[in-house]
């Protein structure tokens, strides 16, 4: 390379050295963008506060026009007071809340917790909900914004039962077998023409938060899953220890386990549990008194016409082999639905001989 091609080639570099030098903006400029950037995202912070603002308005003043329409779908079930209702055995006693019709405490029976009581209690309504959503065609429809009244009372039975109108109702059903199952049983009555013709599914969100009951915290957190069985076979569940918000299960499944180390609450649906329900499992700080944040978004078989009733059993109780084996019999879905798992998780199962 010669002399001038040399001098070329360094003017040139000084040339764009130069021109980057010059086209840094200065600190004053980078002061205003900085400025400008913070006042635009506070801008668009406000801004999604308010659109998110302006839609639970909206969904609040949509709520207060069916509760002031006298004639609107379920009016009468809207206004009520709250009442208990307590089905027991000899091996659980669970409280049926007539706000949402559903069981609201549920009390596991000889077995002493870790604060000295006779009895463990799995969850209450201060940490435990469920709800059935029904999309109707005028109105949403939620079982734990309705008063249901209570019927055919036992210490094993009760019906309850929210009015819609004359000769239209939703009705949920429960028995409570000799052991730790809930048999239920949701079905509309008179309420074909309040749903499209192709609605053929209901929402159902379950949410709890795990108790601790043993005085060792970390162990118990370790062993506390969410778990889940899908219907074709094979069992899963979340992360033990991290946090799992919204995760998808792509397969349908049949039950779903809030569970800690020593006790399950467990939802099982006659028809299943649709392909992409949604899973959450948050772990609890310790010293908080609970394990995991659990909740379960599921959609599963609804029939508006009402002959056919959407089935679920519920088992509240011990994680013990034998014993989930035996009451797994107590279910009359005709599945083999390997609740003994439940016990195992997180190692391979070996048969106890």
């Amino acid at each position: 390379m010669d002399k001038n091609n040399i001098i070329g080639f360094v003017l040139i570099a000084a040339v764009l050295i130069g021109f980057g030098i010059w086209s840094q903006p200065s600190a004053e400029q980078i002061a205003a963008q900085q400025k400008q950037d913070s006042i635009e995202n506070v801008a668009r912070a406000k801004a999604e506060n308010a659109a998110k603002m302006a839609a639970q308005q909206k969904t609040a003043q949509a709520k207060a026009a069916v509760e002031a329409d006298t004639t609107a779908l379920f009016y009468a079930a809207l206004q009520g007071n709250a009442t208990d209702v307590v089905l027991k055995n000899k091996n659980v006693e669970l409280t049926v809340n007539t706000k949402g019709g559903v069981v609201s405490k549920a009390v596991i029976k000889n077995f002493e917790d870790r604060n000295g009581n006779k009895d463990v209690t799995l969850f209450d309504s201060k940490t435990q909900s469920l709800n059935f959503a029904l999309a109707a065609k005028e109105v949403n429809i939620n079982t734990a914004d309705l008063y249901f009244t209570p019927s055919n009372q036992t210490d094993s039975t009760v019906t309850m039962t929210a009015t819609a109108g004359v000769g239209k109702s939703l009705v949920i059903d429960y028995v409570l077998g000799k052991d730790y199952m809930l048999h239920t049983k949701v079905q509309a009555i008179g309420l074909a023409g309040a749903f499209a013709p192709s609605t053929t599914q209901m929402d159902v969100q379950w949410k709890d938060m795990a108790r601790q009951q043993e005085r060792g915290f970390t162990f118990e957190n370790r062993y506390s899953t969410l778990t889940y069985h899908e219907a074709e076979g094979g069992t899963d569940y979340l992360s033990e220890g991290k946090k799992v918000e919204n995760e998808t299960i792509e397969k349908k499944i049949d039950w779903v386990a809030f569970k800690n180390q020593f006790f399950s609450a467990v939802m099982i649906a006659k028809n299943d549990f649709a392909e992409n329900s949604q899973m959450t499992s948050i772990p609890q700080e310790k010293g908080s008194g609970y394990l995991k944040q659990y909740e379960a978004k599921m959609k599963t078989f609804f029939d508006p016409s009402g002959k056919t009733p959407s089935e679920f059993d519920f088992y509240y109780g011990p994680n013990d082999f034998r014993l989930l084996k035996r009451v797994e019999k107590e279910c009359t879905f005709d599945k083999d639905l390997d609740m003994q798992r439940l016990v195992y998780l997180g190692w391979p199962l070996f048969p106890i001989i």
